[in-house]
């Protein structure tokens, strides 16, 4: 478990970012994980608590930048975080997916599921970044 009690969040980076923030109670702080929540980080955003309305980013979900919104003394709060510095290091090898020289993996949904097996009748094999994987897509 991560967080207990509701929350919202927002992916970037291609699903390589995940950013997580308590949106019930005023709160200075976001977790954010960079490999699919094997690790979570805490981040403080802001001096003082405010209550959270949203986190939002571009619509393509590829951006390492994201807006949180929301309420501090009953008036509009907005804050711009970019995480572009976290990684400096762009992802290689894309082609060679699969390969110890690469920084992405093909995967199928149904592999988690049932290994070999059909997901609503279909077989689809996707290439995505590795979750230990120390780079951004940026593509």
């Amino acid at each position: 478990e991560v967080a207990q009690g509701s929350h919202i969040y927002e992916v970037g980076d291609h699903g390589a970012l995940t950013l997580l923030v308590d949106n019930v109670k005023a709160t200075n702080k976001i977790m954010y994980s960079w490999n699919e929540g094997l690790q979570w980080s805490e981040l403080q955003i802001s001096d003082s608590p405010f209550e959270v309305t949203n986190i939002i980013t571009e619509p393509r979900g590829t951006s390492q930048m994201f807006i949180v919104y929301g309420t501090k003394n009953g008036k509009g709060a907005l804050l711009h975080l970019d995480f572009s510095s976290l990684h400096t290091a762009q992802c290689k090898n894309i082609d060679a997916a699969g390969t110890p020289d690469s920084d992405y993996e093909h995967w199928s949904p149904h592999e988690t599921l049932r290994a070999g097996s059909c997901l609503l009748g279909q077989l689809i094999t996707y290439t995505r970044r590795k979750q230990e994987a120390q780079c951004y897509n940026g593509y």
